[in-house]
Protein backbone atom coordinates (compact mmCIF):
# COMPACT_ATOMS: atom_id res chain seq x y z
CA UNK A 1 0.00 0.00 0.00
CA UNK A 2 2.82 2.33 0.84
CA UNK A 3 4.52 1.65 -2.50
CA UNK A 4 1.35 2.37 -4.46
CA UNK A 5 0.75 5.63 -2.57
CA UNK A 6 4.31 6.75 -3.25
CA UNK A 7 3.84 5.99 -6.95
CA UNK A 8 0.66 8.06 -7.09
CA UNK A 9 2.24 11.00 -5.36
CA UNK A 10 5.32 10.81 -7.54
CA UNK A 11 3.24 10.68 -10.70
CA UNK A 12 1.10 13.61 -9.58
CA UNK A 13 4.17 15.65 -8.70
CA UNK A 14 5.70 15.03 -12.11
CA UNK A 15 2.49 16.05 -13.84
CA UNK A 16 2.11 19.22 -11.77
CA UNK A 17 5.67 20.24 -12.53
CA UNK A 18 5.20 19.53 -16.22
CA UNK A 19 1.90 21.35 -16.53
CA UNK A 20 2.81 24.33 -14.31
CA UNK A 21 0.04 26.44 -12.83
CA UNK A 22 -2.54 25.45 -15.46
CA UNK A 23 -2.91 21.91 -14.23
CA UNK A 24 -5.69 19.38 -14.38
CA UNK A 25 -6.22 17.14 -11.39
CA UNK A 26 -5.92 13.46 -12.35
CA UNK A 27 -5.44 10.42 -10.19
CA UNK A 28 -2.51 8.04 -10.15
CA UNK A 29 -4.12 5.48 -12.44
CA UNK A 30 -4.77 8.16 -15.04
CA UNK A 31 -1.22 9.36 -14.70
CA UNK A 32 0.05 5.83 -15.34
CA UNK A 33 -2.11 5.48 -18.45
CA UNK A 34 -1.03 8.93 -19.61
CA UNK A 35 2.61 7.94 -19.36
CA UNK A 36 1.98 4.61 -21.11
CA UNK A 37 0.23 6.41 -23.95
CA UNK A 38 3.25 8.67 -24.31
CA UNK A 39 5.51 5.64 -24.41
CA UNK A 40 3.41 4.07 -27.14
CA UNK A 41 3.72 7.17 -29.32
CA UNK A 42 7.45 7.25 -28.77
CA UNK A 43 7.87 3.57 -29.54
CA UNK A 44 5.75 3.90 -32.68
CA UNK A 45 7.99 6.66 -33.97
CA UNK A 46 11.08 4.66 -33.17
CA UNK A 47 9.77 1.51 -34.82
CA UNK A 48 8.73 3.42 -37.91
CA UNK A 49 12.39 4.27 -38.49
CA UNK A 50 13.90 1.05 -37.19
CA UNK A 51 14.36 -0.92 -40.39
CA UNK A 52 15.36 1.20 -43.35
CA UNK A 53 18.17 1.65 -45.82
CA UNK A 54 19.46 5.22 -45.71
CA UNK A 55 19.22 7.61 -48.64
CA UNK A 56 22.39 7.52 -50.74
CA UNK A 57 23.09 3.82 -50.15
CA UNK A 58 24.57 2.03 -53.16
CA UNK A 59 22.75 -1.00 -54.59
CA UNK A 60 25.07 -3.01 -56.88
CA UNK A 61 23.19 -4.40 -59.88
CA UNK A 62 23.62 -5.90 -63.34
CA UNK A 63 21.31 -6.75 -66.22
CA UNK A 64 18.70 -9.37 -65.34
CA UNK A 65 19.35 -10.93 -68.75
CA UNK A 66 22.99 -12.02 -68.63
CA UNK A 67 23.15 -12.26 -72.43
CA UNK A 68 22.82 -8.48 -72.72
CA UNK A 69 26.31 -7.00 -72.75
CA UNK A 70 25.49 -3.59 -74.17
CA UNK A 71 22.52 -1.26 -74.59
CA UNK A 72 22.31 1.27 -77.42
CA UNK A 73 19.89 4.15 -77.16
CA UNK A 74 19.10 7.20 -79.22
CA UNK A 75 19.34 10.54 -77.49
CA UNK A 76 16.07 11.46 -75.76
CA UNK A 77 15.00 7.81 -75.84
CA UNK A 78 13.28 5.96 -72.97
CA UNK A 79 13.42 2.20 -72.49
CA UNK A 80 12.01 -0.14 -69.83
CA UNK A 81 14.59 -2.43 -68.28
CA UNK A 82 15.18 -4.82 -65.37
CA UNK A 83 18.29 -5.29 -63.26
CA UNK A 84 19.19 -7.82 -60.58
CA UNK A 85 20.92 -7.11 -57.27
CA UNK A 86 24.40 -8.66 -57.09
CA UNK A 87 25.35 -7.96 -53.45
CA UNK A 88 23.40 -8.02 -50.20
CA UNK A 89 22.20 -4.62 -49.05
CA UNK A 90 21.90 -4.10 -45.28
CA UNK A 91 19.59 -1.79 -43.36
CA UNK A 92 20.49 0.39 -40.39
CA UNK A 93 20.05 -2.54 -37.98
CA UNK A 94 22.54 -4.63 -40.00
CA UNK A 95 19.84 -6.98 -41.29
CA UNK A 96 19.77 -7.98 -44.95
CA UNK A 97 17.04 -5.81 -46.46
CA UNK A 98 17.67 -6.53 -50.14
CA UNK A 99 19.01 -10.03 -50.87
CA UNK A 100 21.12 -11.04 -53.86
CA UNK A 101 18.87 -11.94 -56.78
CA UNK A 102 16.21 -9.33 -56.05
CA UNK A 103 14.83 -7.78 -59.24
CA UNK A 104 14.51 -4.03 -59.69
CA UNK A 105 12.30 -2.69 -62.47
CA UNK A 106 12.72 0.72 -64.01
CA UNK A 107 13.50 2.55 -67.21
CA UNK A 108 16.16 4.58 -68.95
CA UNK A 109 15.28 8.25 -69.16
CA UNK A 110 17.02 11.11 -71.00
CA UNK A 111 19.40 13.05 -68.75
CA UNK A 112 22.25 15.51 -68.99
CA UNK A 113 25.60 15.83 -67.28
CA UNK A 114 27.98 18.74 -67.87
CA UNK A 115 25.82 19.84 -70.82
CA UNK A 116 26.23 16.43 -72.46
CA UNK A 117 23.24 14.35 -73.51
CA UNK A 118 22.99 11.08 -71.67
CA UNK A 119 20.70 8.53 -70.11
CA UNK A 120 19.93 7.50 -66.55
CA UNK A 121 18.30 4.38 -65.17
CA UNK A 122 15.43 5.28 -62.83
CA UNK A 123 14.23 2.49 -60.53
CA UNK A 124 10.50 2.19 -59.83
CA UNK A 125 9.71 -1.19 -58.29
CA UNK A 126 11.62 -3.78 -56.33
CA UNK A 127 10.50 -7.42 -56.65
CA UNK A 128 11.63 -9.82 -53.95
CA UNK A 129 12.11 -13.52 -54.58
CA UNK A 130 8.96 -14.37 -52.62
CA UNK A 131 6.93 -12.24 -55.03
CA UNK A 132 6.50 -9.22 -52.76
CA UNK A 133 6.82 -5.86 -54.50
CA UNK A 134 7.52 -2.37 -53.21
CA UNK A 135 8.05 1.05 -54.67
CA UNK A 136 11.62 2.28 -54.61
CA UNK A 137 13.22 5.61 -55.44
CA UNK A 138 16.72 5.05 -56.77
CA UNK A 139 18.75 6.02 -59.81
CA UNK A 140 22.05 5.35 -61.53
CA UNK A 141 24.65 7.91 -62.41
CA UNK A 142 24.08 9.71 -65.71
CA UNK A 143 25.69 7.75 -68.54
CA UNK A 144 27.11 9.78 -71.43
CA UNK A 145 29.25 7.15 -73.20
CA UNK A 146 28.63 6.99 -76.94
CA UNK A 147 29.28 4.75 -79.90
CA UNK A 148 29.53 6.16 -83.42
CA UNK A 149 27.95 4.23 -86.28
CA UNK A 150 28.42 4.94 -89.97
CA UNK A 151 27.85 3.29 -93.32
CA UNK A 152 30.85 1.03 -92.86
CA UNK A 153 29.77 -0.33 -89.48
CA UNK A 154 29.35 -4.10 -89.25
CA UNK A 155 25.82 -4.63 -87.98
CA UNK A 156 26.58 -8.19 -86.86
CA UNK A 157 29.28 -6.89 -84.54
CA UNK A 158 27.04 -4.11 -83.29
CA UNK A 159 24.06 -6.36 -82.62
CA UNK A 160 25.87 -9.21 -80.87
CA UNK A 161 24.80 -9.22 -77.21
CA UNK A 162 23.21 -5.79 -77.65
CA UNK A 163 19.80 -4.52 -76.61
CA UNK A 164 18.76 -1.73 -78.97
CA UNK A 165 16.13 0.88 -78.30
CA UNK A 166 13.64 1.63 -81.05
CA UNK A 167 15.17 4.99 -81.94
CA UNK A 168 18.67 3.51 -81.96
CA UNK A 169 17.50 0.67 -84.22
CA UNK A 170 16.02 3.16 -86.64
CA UNK A 171 19.30 5.08 -86.70
CA UNK A 172 21.28 1.91 -87.37
CA UNK A 173 18.94 0.90 -90.19
CA UNK A 174 19.18 4.32 -91.82
CA UNK A 175 22.95 4.63 -91.51
CA UNK A 176 24.01 1.06 -92.35
CA UNK A 177 21.26 0.31 -94.87
CA UNK A 178 20.36 -2.87 -92.97
CA UNK A 179 16.56 -2.70 -93.05
CA UNK A 180 16.26 -5.92 -91.04
CA UNK A 181 17.22 -3.98 -87.91
CA UNK A 182 14.21 -1.68 -88.13
CA UNK A 183 11.27 -4.04 -87.89
CA UNK A 184 7.71 -2.76 -88.10
CA UNK A 185 7.47 -2.91 -84.32
CA UNK A 186 10.61 -0.83 -83.92
CA UNK A 187 9.46 1.74 -86.46
CA UNK A 188 6.16 2.17 -84.64
CA UNK A 189 7.97 2.48 -81.33
CA UNK A 190 10.36 5.12 -82.62
CA UNK A 191 7.64 7.26 -84.18
CA UNK A 192 7.54 9.32 -87.34
CA UNK A 193 9.31 12.24 -85.69
CA UNK A 194 12.44 10.17 -85.21
CA UNK A 195 12.20 8.88 -88.78
CA UNK A 196 12.02 12.39 -90.20
CA UNK A 197 15.08 13.44 -88.25
CA UNK A 198 17.06 10.51 -89.61
CA UNK A 199 16.16 11.19 -93.20
CA UNK A 200 17.66 14.65 -92.78
CA UNK A 201 20.74 13.32 -90.99
CA UNK A 202 24.27 12.75 -92.17
CA UNK A 203 26.35 9.65 -92.80
CA UNK A 204 27.16 8.89 -89.16
CA UNK A 205 25.42 9.10 -85.83
CA UNK A 206 26.31 8.83 -82.18
CA UNK A 207 24.33 6.45 -80.02
CA UNK A 208 24.37 6.33 -76.25
CA UNK A 209 26.14 3.17 -75.14
CA UNK A 210 25.44 1.55 -71.77
CA UNK A 211 27.29 -1.33 -70.14
CA UNK A 212 24.48 -2.92 -68.07
CA UNK A 213 26.93 -4.83 -65.93
CA UNK A 214 29.08 -1.83 -64.98
CA UNK A 215 27.10 1.41 -65.40
CA UNK A 216 23.83 0.78 -63.59
CA UNK A 217 24.65 0.57 -59.88
CA UNK A 218 21.83 2.39 -58.10
CA UNK A 219 21.83 4.97 -55.32
CA UNK A 220 18.78 5.48 -53.14
CA UNK A 221 17.12 8.87 -53.64
CA UNK A 222 15.21 8.48 -50.36
CA UNK A 223 15.16 6.15 -47.36
CA UNK A 224 13.86 2.68 -48.25
CA UNK A 225 11.79 1.12 -45.47
CA UNK A 226 12.17 -2.64 -45.51
CA UNK A 227 9.18 -3.37 -43.21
Amino acid sequence: MTTLTMFKRSSAAVLLLALGTNFVAINGAQAYEFRRAGDRVYNYRQNKDDNYIPEGTKIPVRSEDQEIEKILLGKNESLNFKVVVTQKVYDNTNDVAIPVGTIIEGSFKPAEEDDKDGTQFIAKNIVFQNGDQKKIKASSNVITSTETVDGGSNTDDILKGTLIGSTAALILAAITGDGAIATEEVLLGAGLGALGGLLLGGGSKELLSVDPNEDLDLFLDSNFFSD
